[in-house]
């Protein structure tokens, strides 16, 4: 029992980064355990492929929606994995100086689906034009972070940062490094990860110039979450309870005026009209108890 406390405490603490970054290793590592343990007893796992990673068409796409969403969650290499979670954690840190925890969250998934769907689109245009390449599943949250990325650095372009034998760089010129760094580094082996990761970019893009114009695009995305967490969360099943006045307020407006105090009024009022002489033995009495 403590151990599973001690892991929701640590989950609670942890920064939106690094939440991602274990839900993606864990996803990843889970994935690849259970690749070795079907191959250890001889039974396929193509089925894993297809059913989780992004496909490059549009029409096995059309079949298997949600792999737009489930192949950004896990990777196919231990270089791409280590690589991309600090870029994860690095560049989320920067995002977060700027924006807030949702708007992380949602563009981080926007970004991955948006540059995802690049990906189909691409090597379905090159087949309608007769050049026909192998497109294998993709994998990677690369498009993901590079909307992160680039988002920061066009949002804030002109701020700097300082790196480790460079000195203080502008973020418009990191967003464009990395940009073009991962254009360069994939562009013969991977051309389709390529694409995918100019989607990402280019919902950063986005989502920059918009809010300079007073337009968040992760608002949509935030709703969609909120509907699907009310229609699933059982704590919103629950009728609240109306709003109950505190009690100073019931007592003003529900409790009657006491009839102690009306006649205390009474005495007084007579004592203005007629003097003290007026008041009879009684009234004197009940005035002087007050």
């Amino acid at each position: 029992m403590r151990g599973s406390a001690s892991m929701v405490s640590y989950w609670r603490g942890a920064s939106p980064s690094l939440r991602l970054i274990l839900i993606t290793v864990g996803t990843t590592l889970a994935l690849w355990f259970i690749k070795v343990v079907l191959n250890l007893v001889g039974l396929p796992t193509s089925w894993l492929d297809v059913n989780l990673a992004l496909p490059g068409s549009l029409y096995s796409l059309g079949l298997r929606p949600w792999t737009l969403f489930t192949y950004m969650w896990s990777h196919n290499a231990l270089g791409h994995l280590v690589i991309n979670m600090l870029l994860l954690y690095t560049f989320g840190r920067m995002f977060l100086a700027y924006f807030t925890k949702q708007q992380f969250y949602a563009l981080y998934i926007l970004g991955g689906m948006v540059g995802g769907l690049f990906y189909p689109l691409f090597f379905s245009a090159l087949d309608a034009m007769g050049q026909f390449y192998i497109h294998l599943p993709l994998y990677g949250s690369s498009a993901a972070i590079l909307s992160l990325v680039v988002a920061v650095g066009f949002y804030r372009p002109f701020d700097r940062v300082r790196l480790v034998w460079v000195g203080r760089v502008p973020y418009y010129v990191i967003a464009l490094l990395f940009v073009f760094c991962s254009l360069l580094l994939n562009l013969h082996s991977n051309i389709g990860g390529s694409v995918a990761h100019l989607g990402g970019g280019f919902l950063g893009l986005l989502f920059a110039r918009l809010l300079h114009h007073r337009v968040d695009m992760t608002v949509p995305v935030l709703h969609v979450y909120r509907s699907v967490r009310a229609l699933f969360c059982p704590s919103s099943w629950v009728k609240r309870p109306k709003r109950t006045p505190p009690p100073s307020e019931t007592r003003e407006k529900q409790e009657p005026i006491p009839s102690d105090d009306v006649e205390i009024d009474e005495i007084l009022a007579k004592v203005k009209r007629s003097g003290y002489s007026a008041l009879t033995e009684e009234e004197r009495a009940r005035l002087f108890r007050r």
